[in-house]
């Protein structure tokens, strides 16, 4: 029982003392049409994450059986 009101103890705390985090602010809008847009395109690393996903799935398929 002692081990049970520990554990809550722990995570009351944690609850309770987090700290809030806060995000950077966006950047002001840019009304150069010319200009670089901010952020990172989607593109050809995409293909890698889902071969990735579906050799991973494979093996796992074939290791559960």
């Amino acid at each position: 029982m002692r081990k049970k009101v520990r554990i809550l103890l722990l995570q009351l705390c944690f609850v309770l003392l987090c700290t809030q985090l806060y995000a950077k602010e966006p950047p002001p809008p840019n009304f150069d049409p010319g200009a670089p847009q901010p952020g990172l395109p989607i593109d050809g690393g995409l293909i890698y994450l889902v071969l990735s996903a579906v050799g991973f799935g494979i093996y796992a398929v074939r290791k559960k059986n």
